[in-house]
């Protein structure tokens, strides 16, 4: 008996064009900028409004979306772009020890992820 092992000629997701991870260029050209000032501090928000263990559902990433680009502009769906990527941000800013938004970004982080990146004793706070 032999075995025959035929490489997978299709590498990577075919809804990425291919790519491992979903990346800014698979959103819309005119939400990619809009995506990373508003969508990503609108994530922060939320997730400090939830408890620390849960995770940004499908309805509250729509919620996101729509607060910025308008209702219903854009379809959000579990294995999409918006999912993916809204999700990787989510992980970096709760569990990368590194991780910290810019300065400009401080001011809309809710207050446990701010303590993890700033000094809380700033006149800033």
């Amino acid at each position: 008996m032999s075995v025959k092992i035929e490489e997978n000629a299709a590498k990577g997701n075919p809804l990425k064009n291919g790519a491992k991870n979903w990346l800014l260029e698979h959103l819309p050209e005119e939400a990619r900028t809009q995506f990373t000032n508003a969508v990503v501090p609108h994530t922060w928000k939320k997730l400090g409004a939830l408890e620390p263990w849960a995770n940004l559902t499908v309805d509250h990433v729509k919620e996101i979306v729509d607060e910025v680009f308008g209702k219903g502009t854009y379809q959000v769906e579990r294995k999409g772009p918006w999912m993916g990527l809204v999700s990787f941000y989510s992980s970096l800013i709760r569990f990368s020890p590194t991780f910290c938004p810019g300065e400009r970004s401080r001011s809309q982080l809710p207050q446990r992820f701010r303590q993890k990146c700033f000094q809380v004793d700033s006149p800033a706070y």
